[in-house]
């Protein structure tokens, strides 16, 4: 929904671990006074001697080209949405197809779709992205040998138990992206290719085929094109390079960020997976400590955990790509562990009223 290429952010109600996560980020010496989203200046305390600096704060030119894409959020979002829930109909009606519900508590943005082959074979999975690939669909299964969401593949912090839910899901799971710049019809032609390319497993009938790209981000607003080069004519692309926080183009875009998503504080970040490690840091995971963490996620997440010298406990997914709330429990009282990061993939929300309460019940 924010395309800057690479950036994140770090939001929070908690001022002492928004103030850690800035210093961290880069704020040191008196740079705190250059923020607005951050907790006052003696909350800071002595933090920028006693913290080392990681130098991961973001650019002034990438807030540049986020801050005119915040505004549009909502109308983007209502976009997406009407056309994920015409696919996510008419795809469940196919027999081989199951697109999991979503949380009735979260309201989505439905800027990609995932769904669970049913009653086919591995070989048929194969086939069945072969075709849709060859028709110029390129389908992601999270379970291929190649994915980063896949567990199997994070070798530099594998699993120490087997993960036999996850892995089954995985190995059916299909995820397909929706870009906004397509038209309608594109999308009842992105289904023509599902259905039609299931006839792997079935007699062929037609032969729908997609001549968009469907990687195509989102375009980038004039008013970021504009502020983002004068910004380079200027040379002014450190966030500090400011006189006062209300001229820091970064430091405008992270008050912009927390009032549109209802937090205190925010820290912007080069990228999401900084904004992953310096939480850890900040909520004082320690190495060798246990984080509890998805099975399903994003490789960037155990890499945050591996990153703070600390060792990842993977709890199963369920076949709705979230956390299985009843193996989190078992993993709590098996691991030990008094950390837990959650991840929600491709926006797929956990029951977090669930999550919370297995957590709070063990001091995690």
């Amino acid at each position: 929904m924010l395309n800057s290429g690479e950036g994140g952010f770090f939001l929070t109600d908690d001022g002492p671990m928004a103030a850690k996560v800035a210093v961290y980020a880069g704020a040191y010496e008196g740079l705190s006074e250059k923020h607005i989203a951050v907790p006052p200046k003696e909350v800071f305390g002595d933090l920028p001697t006693q913290l080392p600096n990681y130098s991961l704060r973001m650019s002034a030119l990438a807030a540049a080209v986020v801050r005119p894409q915040i505004p549009t959020i909502e109308e983007r979002v209502e976009k997406y949405n009407a056309r994920y829930y015409m696919i996510e109909q008419r795809l469940n009606k196919h027999p081989l197809i199951e697109v999991p519900p979503q949380n009735p508590k979260v309201r989505i943005c439905g800027d990609s779709i995932q769904f669970n082959l049913q009653r086919v074979t591995d070989e048929q999975v194969q086939k069945f992205l072969a075709e849709c690939k060859s028709r110029g669909l390129p389908c992601e299964l999270f379970g291929a040998a190649t994915n980063a969401r896949n567990f199997v593949n994070w070798k530099f912090s594998p699993a120490e138990e087997s993960l036999p839910r996850t892995a089954q899901m995985l190995s059916r799971a299909v995820d397909i992206r929706l870009p906004l710049t397509w038209e309608d019809s594109d999308f009842l032609t992105l289904c023509q290719v599902v259905e039609e390319s299931l006839a792997v497993v079935m007699p062929p009938v037609k032969r729908a085929v997609i001549t968009k790209d469907i990687k195509a981000p989102d375009a980038v607003p004039e008013a970021g094109i504009q502020e983002a080069t004068q910004l380079m004519r200027l040379g002014k692309l450190y966030r500090y390079n400011v006189k006062s926080a209300g001229e820091s183009v970064v430091s405008l875009c992270e008050v912009e960020v927390a009032q549109y998503t209802g937090f205190k504080y925010c820290v912007a970040l080069n990228s999401c997976g900084s904004a992953l490690y310096l939480m850890l840091l900040a909520a004082g995971v320690k190495p060798g400590d246990s984080v509890l963490s998805n099975a399903f996620t994003f490789a960037a997440v155990p890499s945050a955990i591996h990153h703070a010298g600390a060792k990842p406990v993977y709890v199963e997914s369920t076949t709705g790509y979230t956390m299985d709330v009843s193996d989190l429990k078992r993993k709590i009282a098996s691991s030990g562990a008094k950390f837990c990061m959650i991840s929600h993939m491709r926006g797929k929300i956990a029951d977090m009223d669930e999550v919370k309460r297995a957590c709070d019940a063990a001091g995690v």
